[in-house]
């Protein structure tokens, strides 16, 4: 488990920090993030995403079987996966795809910004 902390509010000179952190691609994953850009890629365990505001891009290794349920509150979702997807009110999309008995479950959630899905087994 890795937990940091946030940088004041009032850091000098543009301070950014970026972690690049490697798991056993059978992980499950939780993310609880609060700004900025989150990317996850070859991980075929449980995915769950939660994020206030930034971007983030999922690429999943394989085709499936998986059961995605992704939302945003104000952004968008594009999805290499043919799904279900739908306009929440005036901002905000709900995307679903399940494919056959699906093992394996990715959970996203985005404040504001955009939820990207990709398939990576075309690669």
């Amino acid at each position: 488990m890795l937990v940091t902390r946030p940088l004041e509010a009032n850091t000098r000179h543009g301070v950014t920090v970026d972690y690049q952190i490697h798991v056993p691609r059978n992980s499950h994953v939780v993310i609880h993030h609060d700004f900025g850009y989150v990317c996850v890629s070859d991980v075929t365990g449980n995915i769950e995403v939660n994020s206030h505001t930034g971007d983030l891009i999922v690429t999943l290794p394989d085709p499936g079987p998986y059961a995605i349920d992704a939302r945003t509150r104000m952004g968008n979702i594009t999805s290499d996966f043919v799904g279900t997807s739908h306009n929440r009110l005036v901002m905000g999309w709900n995307f679903a795809f399940t494919n056959q008995t699906p093992p394996r479950q990715i959970r996203l959630r985005m404040g504001r910004g955009c939820i990207t899905l990709k398939d990576g087994s075309s690669r």
